[in-house]
């Protein structure tokens, strides 16, 4: 857990565009580049980084989500979302 995660995801519950963008700036990249190792096509892989943040944004917006990891809660959204796509396949 990076310092000030806690204060980030608080910060991101109350739909503070700030602290939305600072997460989405701060992991976009690796999440992106995670999902490129794992699934090897980069439209999927853009793809899954959309529906991760489109999922983080939405459990935010509900008072859920991440309480103090936000990169573990990521990665661990990522994965699945790669699972899921690898299955319908």
């Amino acid at each position: 857990m990076k310092p000030g995660d806690t204060e980030l995801i608080l910060a991101a519950k109350q739909l503070d565009q700030e602290a939305l963008q600072t997460i989405f700036d701060s992991y976009s990249t690796p999440i992106y580049n995670y999902a490129l190792r794992l699934c090897e096509d980069g439209v999927e892989a853009d793809n899954i980084v959309g529906d991760v943040f489109a999922l983080l944004f939405e459990q935010l917006a509900k008072g859920k989500g991440p309480e103090t990891n936000i990169r573990s809660y990521l990665y661990q959204t990522a994965y699945r979302l790669i699972i899921d796509h690898s299955r319908e396949r």
